[in-house]
C-alpha cells in the first residue's frame, strides 16, 4: 500500500452544489462543527480523499502535542467504520508510521454526496521534519519561497491536466517537498502513487497519451565523484567478484549508511540461511495491510555473502570516493542535490507546458515529450553540477 504524508494544502470543496454542510450536520457531534475541528478534519478528509483514488494510507504523527486533535479525528473516523489504520510500529523488521486509510463504504458515502477536494495553489507545498520524522514549523523567507517553487508550478500545471494507470484508476500528481533537519538536507519531490512498481507505472497515460520513464543513471555515484571533481565514465556496479545484480542491490543502503560496521553485519545476516528463515516467519505472521520492511534487511543478498568482504570490494574499486561512504548525513546531502535537480527540471517543464511525474532519479513524460525532458534533464544536471550524466529510458 502506497503511504503519503497528511499535508495542508488540501480540503474540502465548498462548492455549493454539494451536500457538504448537511454531512457536517449529519455526521458531527457539536464539538466537531468549531472551526478548528471543521478546519481539521477538512484537511485530514481532503487527504484521505486523494489518497483513496490510488489505494493510498496517508500518514500522521500521533506523539507530538500539535498533532492531538487529528488523533482524536482519526481515531473517531476508525472507530465508527469510516475508515481503518494501523498504529506506528519499531521491531527489528519494520519501521511503521501510523496510518490511516478511508474504508470503501464511506468513499462511496462520500462520492453519492458530491463532497470533493479542493488544492490551494497558495499554500507551502514544503515539509520540515525533525530526526523522528515529526512536522515542525518554520520560518518563511525568501529561501523557503524560492524551494516551495517548483512544486508550486508543477502542482498549478497539473490543475489542468491528468493521468490515470492502465487498470484506470487516477494517479494523484501533485508533489510535495520533504526537507530533514534543515533545507540543506532532503528536499527530495513525493506524491501519492510514486512507489508504484515499474511495471504498472509503464502504463501511465498523461492525457490519454502513452509515457515514457527517463532516468539519470548511476546518479548518486556522479554526484559523489562530482564531489571530489571527477567525471565518471565506467559502470559503478562492476565490481571484481559480484554479480552486477547483488552489487546495486546492496549499493543504495551502502551509500546511504552512516555506520559501516552496521551495514556490513546487515548484508552478513541478509546472507545467513537461518535469519531469512526469521524472517519470512515474521513476514508471513504479520500481513497486516500497511506494515512495511525495515531498511536493515536487504533482500536479494546471495547465501552466504559477507558484509566486509563486500565493503571491501566496493572501496577497492571506487577508492577516489572512498573516504566519503558513510559520512553523516551523506544519503541526505545527496537527496538534498538530487531535489535541486529535480526543481530544476520541474521548473522548465512547468514553463514549457509539460507535465511530468518525478521519480527522484527520473522523470516519467508523454511519449511524444521525450527528446525536450531528456534535453531538460541532462541540462538540469549540468548546471547544477557542472559535469555531463547519461540519461536514458528505464
Amino acid at each position: 500500500m502506497n503511504q503519503f504524508h497528511l499535508v495542508d494544502y488540501w480540503s474540502l470543496n465548498k462548492d455549493p452544489n454539494t451536500e457538504l454542510e448537511e454531512f457536517y450536520s449529519s455526521e458531527f457531534s457539536p464539538k466537531r462543527k468549531n472551526s478548528k475541528y471543521r478546519s481539521k478534519l477538512s484537511t485530514l478528509l481532503a487527504n484521505l480523499i486523494q489518497a483513496s483514488k490510488s489505494n493510498s494510507a496517508v500518514i500522521y504523527g500521533r506523539a507530538s502535542k500539535d498533532c492531538q486533535m487529528t488523533v482524536k479525528l482519526v481515531d473517531w473516523l476508525i472507530g465508527t467504520g469510516k475508515a481503518e489504520g494501523v498504529k506506528g510500529v519499531r521491531s527489528s523488521f519494520t519501521k511503521q508510521s501510523s496510518i490511516v486509510w478511508l474504508s470503501s463504504q464511506f468513499v462511496l458515502e462520500l462520492k453519492a454526496k458530491k463532497i470533493s477536494t479542493h488544492l490551494d495553489i497558495d499554500k507551502d507545498f514544503i515539509i520540515l521534519r525533525d530526526e523522528q520524522k515529526n512536522k515542525v514549523p518554520f520560518k518563511k523567507s525568501k529561501r523557503t519561497k524560492e524551494l516551495n517553487k517548483a512544486a508550486a508550478l508543477h502542482n498549478k500545471l497539473w490543475l489542468q491536466s491528468e493521468a490515470f494507470f492502465g487498470d484506470g484508476s487516477a494517479v494523484i500528481p501533485f508533489v510535495c517537498r520533504i526537507f530533514n533537519g534543515d533545507f540543506k538536507h532532503g528536499g527530495r519531490f513525493y506524491f501519492y502513487s510514486q512507489t508504484e512498481k515499474k511495471e504498472k507505472r509503464a502504463n501511465i497515460l498523461i492525457d490519454g497519451e502513452p509515457t515514457v520513464e527517463l532516468d539519470y543513471k548511476s546518479l548518486h555515484f556522479h554526484l559523489l565523484y562530482a564531489l571530489e571533481s571527477y567525471q565518471l565514465e565506467n559502470d559503478p556496479y562492476l565490481v571484481s567478484g559480484y554479480d552486477r545484480k547483488v552489487i546495486k542491490l546492496a549499493m543504495l543502503s551502502f551509500i546511504n549508511s552512516e555506520d559501516r560496521g552496521a551495514w556490513c553485519a546487515n548484508i552478513t545476516r541478509s546472507g545467513n540461511p537461518n535469519f531469512i528463515k526469521k524472517v519470512l516467519a515474521w513476514k508471513k505472521s504479520n500481513t497486516r495491510k500497511g506494515v512495511s520492511w525495515s531498511d536493515g534487511v536487504v533482500e536479494g543478498i546471495p547465501l552466504g555473502t559477507q558484509g566486509k568482504d563486500l565493503a571491501y570490494a566496493i572501496d577497492l574499486t571506487h577508492h577516489p570516493i572512498q573516504h566519503l561512504f558513510h559520512t553523516p548525513k551523506i544519503g541526505l546531502t545527496l537527496q538534498n542535490k538530487d531535489s535541486q535537480i529535480m526543481a530544476t527540471c520541474l521548473t522548465e517543464l512547468a514553463l514549457l507546458g509539460i507535465p511530468t511525474l518525478p521519480y527522484h532519479d527520473g522523470i516519467r513524460c508523454p511519449l511524444s515529450k521525450v527528446e525536450v525532458v531528456k534535453k531538460v534533464m541532462q541540462e538540469a544536471y549540468k548546471k547544477e553540477v557542472g559535469f555531463n550524466i547519461q540519461v536514458c529510458e528505464a
